[in-house]
């Protein structure tokens, strides 16, 4: 399992800017294959854990302080929450355009 970071800039934080670039890289991964993100976050770190809540998370316990969040990637199983909508609609948007490109 590779892992990834990206964070917006201080100046873009809570502007939504996270979720529509989770939603991008959502949409990229479910047409990979690929039915889960998986996070190991700090276990104080409330704003990415609350975000990850919208996309129905699942947390479990790592390891001291850290708890691993699985995020299902199937638009199906994301509840309706703000979050998540924003991540179907821009999933959606991206798997139209690649469709329309011919390879």
């Amino acid at each position: 399992m590779g892992g990834r970071s990206c964070r917006p800039g201080d100046d873009y934080q809570g502007r939504g800017l996270g979720v529509l670039l989770l939603g991008l890289l959502a949409a990229a991964a479910w047409s990979a294959g690929i039915t889960t993100f998986r996070a190991f976050v700090l276990e104080e770190n409330e704003p990415m854990r609350d975000l990850l809540a919208q996309f129905g998370a699942r947390v479990a316990y790592d390891s001291p302080g850290v708890v691993r969040i699985d995020v299902p990637l199937d638009p199906a199983l994301l509840p309706d929450s703000p979050a998540a909508r924003v991540l179907k609609a821009s999933a959606a948007h991206v798997l139209e355009t690649r469709a329309r490109i011919p390879m």
